[in-house]
């Protein structure tokens, strides 16, 4: 699915702002499987695909926090934790017919990572921009 580049979402560091439209990229073909009506086991494996993506994500972010010392790194982990508890109950309960992924949640898991992009992420965003690395050999931009 060809997303367009959403300046709103930038958070004015190269990497994560491609790993983000990458994130939003999976989000938008899950939305779209669900609103097509795909097999429970295609939206499953669109869920779970968005999921290790996001892990895999907010593992770089992670280590540009450490990288940069980052004074705010166990506010935003926490918060990274937080988003992916969410993820994996939601996909828990879609697997237990606990729950039926409808256009509505796709909107709802579009919230959670938009909100937490144009917060914790642009916070960060604006501290990478400014803070030296504590290793100036590790270069952001």
């Amino acid at each position: 699915m060809g997303r367009k580049k959403c300046p709103a979402i930038s958070v004015g560091c190269t990497a994560i702002d491609a790993e983000h439209e990458m994130q939003l990229g999976m989000l938008e073909e899950l939305q779209h499987a669900i609103a097509k009506g795909r097999r429970k086991s295609k939206i499953e494996g669109l869920l779970t695909q968005l999921i290790c993506f996001t892990m895999s994500h907010h593992q770089s972010e992670q280590l540009l926090m450490r990288l940069y010392a980052f004074p705010g790194y166990a506010a935003h982990s926490d918060e990274h934790q937080q988003l992916i508890e969410r993820l994996k109950k939601l996909r828990r309960q879609f697997r237990n017919d606990e729950v039926i992924l409808t256009a509505a949640w796709g909107e709802t898991v579009e919230e959670w990572l938009l909100d937490h992009i144009r917060g914790a992420d642009a916070v960060l965003g604006k501290y990478l921009c400014e803070a030296e690395p504590v290793n100036p050999m590790l270069m952001v931009n």
